[in-house]
């Protein structure tokens, strides 16, 4: 407990006398850090509540999170980042792009007020199947709801034929998101609302009235895939990645963005993005990406920030930590 005090006494002093700062504006100047977030809510909401805490964000937390960036970084947007790696304008010094998940719509009700207030803008990657699905709650959030009940989830497997007993891991979870996410949604939804032990009264997902008549002079729209499987385990990828690309297009004809659903990528996957008509590429790989070296954007890594103890002290984000965080990731090229 005394190294742990001790560690974080001499985290706070290095940011308080600006030498986290300095080390940052000196070794990420030519690098861009792409934040990840996926959900930001009342801490007294029952939306918060239910929510899963490690992709959450409170509305306090969340706007002192953008005080950070605005004070460390320069902010810009996908059409900036596309120029820059393809021979356009070069981008300010400790470039930075924020970016949500999945498209939640507390995204515009929460998160979209803190960013407009601090004139920042966020690049949103949709799952394009929530714009069709008519129940209130994600097929997504029922998931997980059940895999995190292990009667349900035996439940649920033997209604895949999958195996149960298994126990629960990254590959488990997508191999089953795989199965679930290849049933017409339809049979999906009424698979998921059966075992699934709460049910939403509002809607989760941004509708596509939402997504078109929202403030584009704030935010970008790009693809998280359609039906938000993991590409790894979709029988047609190219397919999925051309749906969720057409059905953007005329909600975002600038600049053509996506990132991989749940973060599962490979390198015919890579290649398939371009096929499908994607300028950008965004992974969850946690790395900052080198301008140094040119490249067309094919693979940009991405940090997610959570709101725990990485990232607070005593209940509050901490700027310290945050510098910890951030300041020292890997640098990739593209």
């Amino acid at each position: 407990m005394a190294l742990e005090t001790l560690k974080s006494a001499l985290k706070s002093l290095a940011y308080a006398t600006g030498v986290f700062g300095y080390w940052h504006r000196r070794r990420n100047a030519e690098a861009l850090t792409v934040f990840m977030f996926h959900r930001v809510l009342p801490k007294d909401s029952e939306a918060y509540a239910q929510a899963e805490k490690e992709f959450t964000f409170s509305v306090e937390g969340f706007g002192l999170c953008l005080d950070f960036i605005a004070r460390h970084y320069h902010v810009v947007t996908a059409v900036q980042v596309h120029a820059a790696l393809n021979g356009g304008a070069s981008l300010p010094t400790c470039p930075a792009l924020i970016s949500f998940d999945d498209g939640w719509r507390d995204t515009l009700a929460h998160a979209y007020p803190q960013l407009h207030a601090r004139q920042l803008p966020a690049l949103v990657f949709v799952a394009t199947e929530i714009m069709e699905s008519p129940r209130p709650i994600w097929w997504q959030d029922m998931l997980v709801r059940i895999l995190e009940q292990p009667e349900r989830a035996a439940a649920l497997m033997r209604e895949l034929a999958l195996p149960e007993g298994r126990a629960r891991s990254r590959a488990t979870d997508h191999e089953v998101a795989g199965k679930v996410a290849a049933l017409p949604l339809s049979q999906r939804l009424d698979l998921l609302t059966a075992l699934a032990p709460q049910h939403p009264a509002e809607r989760q997902m941004l509708t596509e009235v939402e997504l078109a008549t929202a403030d584009r002079r704030c935010l970008e729209f790009g693809a998280h895939g359609h039906t938000h499987a993991p590409l790894t385990t979709v029988a047609e990828p190219l397919a999925e990645l051309r749906r969720s690309h057409d059905l953007l297009a005329a909600l975002q004809p600038a600049v053509a963005t996506m990132s991989f659903p749940h973060g599962a990528y490979t390198q015919a996957l890579l290649d398939l993005t371009e096929r499908a008509g994607f300028d950008l590429a965004f992974t969850s790989d946690a790395t900052l990406l080198d301008l140094r070296t040119p490249g067309k954007g094919r693979r940009i890594g991405r940090i997610h920030v959570p709101e725990n103890e990485w990232t607070t002290q005593h209940g509050r984000i901490s700027f310290a930590r945050l510098a910890t965080f951030l300041f020292f990731r890997p640098q990739a090229s593209s």
